[in-house]
């Protein structure tokens, strides 16, 4: 999917902006590889990172259980209205607010989306850079 130059681009990136010791939730689709590759590539990334199942993370549980903090299909913040997961659901019944990755590119499949309510965190759309909680809230405050 990216070259070297690309790959070594984006973790730089990743590390200009996390910390060792920041707690980062990544929403699905890190690495479509094999395990090798997965582990690799997590090593040289700070971060704890709670990795939210995309649809390219196909391996085996077991591989990302051991290299991510958490894993999960989606994960609910209560307190601040969100729920975190890969692909959007503009009709899932909830009334939380969601943050997602699967939309690549501006104006993919599922766009576009209801932009009171939900905000696309891929990298791929945020220069490469993961996105902090502090900006995704306020995203989805300016668009209220």
């Amino acid at each position: 999917m990216f070259s070297q130059d690309e790959e070594e681009g984006l973790i730089a990136k990743w590390n200009s902006v996390v910390k060792p010791t920041d707690l980062v939730i990544h929403v699905g689709d890190f690495c479509d590889s094999g395990a090798v590759d997965l582990m690799e590539y997590r090593k040289r990334l700070n971060g704890n990172i709670v990795l939210v199942k995309g649809n390219h993370d196909s391996l085996p549980d077991d591989v990302y259980n051991a290299v991510f903090s958490s894993v999960c299909e989606e994960l609910v913040i209560k307190e601040l209205d969100l729920i975190f997961r890969h692909c959007p659901n503009p009709n899932d019944g909830t009334s939380f607010r969601q943050v997602y990755g699967h939309e690549h590119i501006e104006g993919g499949l599922f766009c576009p989306m209801d932009s009171k309510t939900s905000f696309c965190a891929c990298v791929m759309r945020h220069n490469g850079f993961p996105t902090s909680l502090s900006d995704i809230l306020v995203g989805l405050e300016k668009r209220q």
